[in-house]
């Protein structure tokens, strides 16, 4: 595991499976489930962004820098 899914892998696989589960009790319509997943979805996803901001590890790439953080593509400057 890397370094930077350290802290953060719970979080992440349980609201991803969370959704998963949502989407599949929808397309079987099971309304009760499907309305409390969905009454509770705010706060799980808040605790996911929160354990992400607090536990999660910066790339430490600027965005003047790398356009995009997962590439190793180098900005262009400016000609101005």
């Amino acid at each position: 595991m890397s370094n930077y899914m350290k802290g953060i892998w719970f979080p992440v696989t349980f609201v991803s499976a969370f959704l998963a589960v949502y989407v599949l009790l929808a397309y079987f319509n099971v309304e009760n489930i499907v309305i409390t997943m969905f009454l509770i979805s705010p706060f799980v996803v808040m605790w996911m962004v929160y354990k992400v901001l607090k536990d999660g590890t910066p790339s430490g790439k600027t965005f003047s820098d790398h356009f995009y953080d997962d590439s190793e593509y180098k900005r262009i400057p400016d000609q101005d």
